[in-house]
């Protein structure tokens, strides 16, 4: 019988961990960078979902203000959902398809809600990290059907 975890999954599974992690803690950095009027701003993502309710409070909570807080609180709530399933799941591959899920939608919202003209270090760093955790994922993938010394050792 193929084994759940051997020590390449584990290791993987660690890194993983703490690169979702880093991930939450990169919503606190400088995400939104722009210039108006010869000032420059940089905007966090909490500054930003905090600007959606500051400025919005008469909007109904399903029109602009619903929609624009859904779309910059998920950039928190992706790599807290991914850091859930990796601590959790122990005995299913869903941790890495998750995982692989989370930093394709990670890419491609810092593309699309940032953009490439305004791209601050934080997400920068963001779209760095959700490449990784991408491929660390699919590596945790395969590593778990790939067969170890160990492995080979308790089969003889």
């Amino acid at each position: 019988m193929l084994k759940i975890q051997n020590k390449s999954t584990k290791r993987i599974r660690v890194v993983l961990i703490i690169a979702f992690m880093v991930q939450i803690f990169m919503c606190t950095q400088s995400f939104l960078r722009f210039a108006h009027n010869g000032k420059l701003y940089s905007f966090t993502v909490f500054d930003m979902i905090y600007m959606i309710f500051k400025h919005n409070a008469s909007a109904d909570l399903f029109g602009k203000l619903g929609i624009s807080v859904m779309a910059f609180s998920l950039f928190l709530i992706l790599p807290v959902i991914a850091l859930g399933f990796q601590i959790f799941d122990f005995y299913f591959n869903l941790k890495n398809v998750v995982g692989i899920i989370v930093s394709i939608a990670g890419v491609f919202m810092v593309l699309n809600f940032v953009g490439l003209a305004n791209l601050g270090g934080g997400s920068v760093l963001t779209l760095i990290i959700y490449i990784f955790t991408a491929f660390m994922s699919m590596m945790g993938m395969m590593a778990r059907y790939v067969k170890t010394d160990e492995g080979k050792k308790e089969e003889k």
